[in-house]
């Protein structure tokens, strides 16, 4: 059987091959970078505002809006010499990033669909220029995932949560409820078209498929969301996890806000249209990814027999149509955990107890450690990933592992092991799976890489060791992020340091090890995922509906009798886990001649002055 991760980096390498087959690959258009961007955003809808941060939001944060508000895209040069240790470093640095990005999550027609309010997979950029695709063209990439809607939806929960913060530089009020709107209606009509998905989704055309069957362009007439080619009968269950996980999110800050603020109708109305997408959801994950009693297996895909039943009920109407099944340990677990702890289970047994048991223990023999042996013969005990890829950590961004004292300490020493081996191998960034520069072309010999993390026994499979075929990537610091802020934050910054990798609309995907090239896509999961996390993720919200709900303990349960068993006094490295001050990287790494060359349309020009910090 074919590993799940494999499967869907396969089925994005062949929705990418489908939407590419006659285009010319770097014949892409530009956007004026700061002069046409409110006019683009305005003409593409109401309040979908794309590029420069609303004005309220602007005269709000005035203080901290940074470089980045004097028209400085390529402002990383600026915090090369930076104290991350402070509070007000950090926050301007933050400010700066919520503002470059926005010119690509909050941007109609660039990362999402103006008309259903749906996510784009991401867009193309001239890697030689810096010139994105055009918000009115038909160069973009218009097909999605469930996975990077629920990247958008969490960043829209944070948003409009009570507890706001810096999520105030996320999206304004009005656009939030604006996209909310827009994407409540677009599911509600997809699932009154298509029963049998239950609520849930496959990979979709995010403004409907043209009668050849690719995905309609913003040339094109709307026509609402439509499956993919390849994915009419088909549910993948990870994407599905992180969608569920981000609707449960959603749901709740909207009933939060309606509670608040009881006369304003149309909170309440889109809080009681959320709550039905999550009953929905709940009511239908166990007939659609449950193998059925006594299998104690949670269906990788979901396969459909007939489009037009009803999944609510229907358990026979969907099937595996192979081995594959959802027993990871990574971002997979998501599905599981909603399963295990929202999903109705009342055609089984004492509410499914004894299936859940099944489920977990067969979970339970995928968990297992490994032992990163430092330059200077130190060992520091790990938890082996698959690739031990950053992108395998998703889960983190999701749901609170990290107030769970034994997994800290497992994942700030995964992430310890992450920065060193770097240091240690004069790599200039961190490694994740991701689309690849030209010429960094991996193991499969296509645009994306999945194999780019770290081997010696870290990884189940192997991983690319020729230095000319690895890259690295900003997003691979979002797991540093989230377990010493500090640290991850300078990693991030880093990499944005290396030549091309900052653009009108935020960070690039990732750069080759020379600095010669750089990958030519800019994507939710190599953009966003770090937003997600310098916002702290959906972790600590998401901790106080589980309370709520009263699944927060069962959550708690379950994780401990997965990893005490493997890990509970037998972990070696640093004790320090509740602060674990990860390792910065050295300044003195000098893999790329010109750390300050930029694209002509990113200014800064003072950021190309040299600079000399303390220590070297």
């Amino acid at each position: 059987a074919l590993p799940i991760s494999l499967v869907r980096r396969l089925a994005s390498a062949a929705c990418f091959l489908f939407q590419l087959r006659s285009m010319v690959f770097f014949q892409v258009r530009l956007i004026l970078a700061f002069a046409t961007c409110a006019a683009a955003g305005d003409s593409t809808g109401k309040h979908l505002r794309g590029r420069q941060a609303p004005r309220e939001l602007q005269q709000n944060h005035t203080e901290i809006l940074g470089f980045f508000a004097q028209g400085c895209c390529a402002f990383a040069e600026k915090y090369r010499c930076a104290s991350w240790h402070q509070e007000s470093t950090m926050k301007a640095y933050v400010s700066d990033v919520l503002a470059a990005e926005r010119g690509f999550f909050a941007a109609p027609g660039i990362s999402f669909d103006p008309d259903t309010g749906m996510t784009y997979d991401g867009t193309r950029f001239d890697a030689y220029t810096g010139k994105v695709s055009s918000a009115k063209s038909s160069d973009g990439i218009y097909f999605s995932a469930p996975s990077k809607e629920s990247i958008q939806l969490s960043l829209l929960a944070l948003s409009l949560a009570q507890e706001r913060g810096a999520n105030e530089l996320v999206y304004s009020e009005e656009e939030a409820l604006d996209l909310l709107e827009l994407k409540v209606k677009s599911l509600e009509d997809f699932d009154a078209r298509f029963p049998a998905f239950g609520g849930y989704l496959p990979w979709f055309c995010s403004r409907g498929a043209a009668d050849d069957g690719r995905c309609r362009n913003p040339l094109e007439p709307a026509t609402g969301l439509a499956p993919v080619k390849g994915w009419e009968e088909q549910l993948p269950s990870l994407d599905n996890g992180q969608l569920a996980w981000a609707t449960y999110a959603v749901a709740n800050v909207l009933a939060d806000r309606a509670s608040a603020a009881k006369s304003d109708a149309r909170i309440e109305s889109l809080s009681q249209r959320w709550q039905g997408r999550l009953a929905r959801m709940r009511a239908t994950a166990v007939p659609l990814f449950y193998n059925g009693n006594g299998s104690g297996s949670v269906r990788a895909i979901a396969h459909l027999r007939n489009l037009s039943q009803d999944a609510d009920g229907a358990p026979g109407n969907a099937f595996t149509s192979d081995s594959m099944v959802l027993n990871g340990v990574f971002e997979d677990e998501l599905m599981v955990v909603f399963m295990t702890l929202l999903a109705d289970w009342s055609n089984y047994t004492s509410d499914g107890a004894d299936e859940k048991a099944l489920i977990w223990k067969d979970k339970a023999q995928h968990v297992a450690a490994a032992n990163f042996t430092t330059a200077s013969g130190d060992t520091i005990t790990v938890q082996r990933g698959f690739w031990f890829s950053a992108h395998e950590q998703w889960k983190l961004l999701v749901l609170p592992y990290l107030d769970l004292p034994l997994l800290r300490h497992v994942f700030a020493n995964t992430e310890r092991a992450r920065l060193l081996n770097s240091i240690t191998n004069n790599i200039p960034g961190l490694e994740a799976s991701s689309h690849v520069p030209v010429d960094a072309k991996c193991v499969t010999d296509s645009d994306y890489c999945s194999a780019l993390g770290i081997g010696g026994g870290l990884s189940e499979l192997p991983v690319e060791t020729d230095r000319s075929k690895m890259s690295v990537t900003p997003y691979a610091a979002f797991p540093a992020i989230l377990v010493d802020p500090p640290a991850g934050l300078e990693w991030y910054n880093f990499m944005l340091r290396l030549p091309h990798m900052q653009t009108s609309v935020g960070s690039v995907e990732s750069s080759d090890l020379v600095g010669d090239q750089v990958s030519p896509f800019l994507t939710w999961d190599a953009k966003v995922t770090s937003v997600l996390a310098m916002l702290g993720g959906t972790g600590p919200l998401l901790r106080k509906y589980m309370d709520r709900d009263g699944v927060l303990q069962s959550f708690k349960d379950y994780l401990d009798g997965l990893y005490n068993p493997v890990f509970g006094g037998k972990l070696q490295g640093p004790e320090t886990w509740d602060r674990p001050d990860l390792p910065s990287p050295p300044r003195q790494l000098k893999a790329h001649v010109q750390m300050s060359r930029d694209f002509p349309l990113c200014g800064c020009a003072s950021a190309m002055v040299a600079q000399s910090c303390d220590g070297e």
